[in-house]
């Protein structure tokens, strides 16, 4: 029995073997099976809303309506951020909003020129989606280790600027720092295990019928634009933020 390119019977077969996996949990721990299918039902959730917009997306079939759901996704990735790590919502979200617009475009238009085929505008969704999704866990480390380090380097910054050096000069520790912070998601996902467990688009793609040299460069060439993705937009929010966590003073503002 098919519908369209799903047999049922093979969604009968996953559903059940599910099941019975969670039947097992009532059994041993039924604390885990509670958050089992908590997990569980927010995931299915999740899934089908990013489903029914996809969906949206491509019957629209409009880049104008593709990048208003880009700084939409911008606008989101900022406010997760900015609430992770508590920070003013009103003075900091533009700039964060705006540093994860310009790394996902940036490089998310030159993975469209990569993989420009006559529907390319389909290709938008999912290559920005995979950008702006690593972009979240990066930005969070990024801001988070910087504010800890402004915190804590308070006397460095004065004494450095004390002795004559600049602004940007006493902030250099806390900018490595974060910059280091905000690719290390994008580190660990590069040197993870690849022989054991493939690349989501690696699969993704040879289940959609490419060839797997073609998948094979495509999935290099992401890996490298979300690290690029990366440093353009901790690079874009450190700058932008200057003025908004500092006064004219040099002081830290927050």
């Amino acid at each position: 029995m098919q519908l369209g390119d799903i047999s049922i019977w093979g969604v009968v077969l996953v559903v059940l073997l599910t099941v019975a996996s969670l039947a097992l949990f009532w059994v041993v721990d039924r604390r885990t099976l509670n958050h089992s299918l908590r997990f569980l039902l927010v995931g299915m959730v999740q899934t089908a809303l990013a489903g029914a917009y996809v969906w949206g997306l491509y019957e629209l079939d409009s880049w104008f309506v593709n990048l208003l759901w880009l700084m939409l996704m911008a606008g989101i990735t900022a406010y997760i951020t900015l609430g992770r790590v508590r920070l003013s919502m009103t003075r900091l979200m533009p700039i964060v909003s705006l540093a994860v617009f310009a790394g996902s475009a940036i490089m998310g238009g030159c993975m469209l020129l990569v993989v420009h085929t006559p529907s390319a505008n389909r290709l938008f969704v999912p290559i920005m989606g995979l950008l702006v999704g690593g972009l979240l866990q990066s930005s969070i480390l990024a801001l988070r280790t910087y504010i800890i380090s402004l915190r804590y380097t308070a006397a460095h910054r004065m004494y450095i600027q004390a002795n004559g050096g600049t602004h940007l000069e006493s902030l250099v520790p806390s900018i490595r720092r974060a910059l280091r912070a905000a690719l290390m998601p994008q580190l660990r996902n590069m040197t993870s295990p690849l022989f054991l467990t493939l690349p989501l688009l690696l699969c993704g793609m040879l289940i959609g019928g490419a060839n797997v040299v073609a998948a094979t460069i495509v999935t290099l060439l992401m890996a490298l634009s979300g690290f690029a993705a990366s440093v353009i937009s901790a690079v874009l929010t450190l700058w932008l933020a200057d003025r908004v966590l500092f006064d004219r003073y040099g002081k830290l503002n927050m």
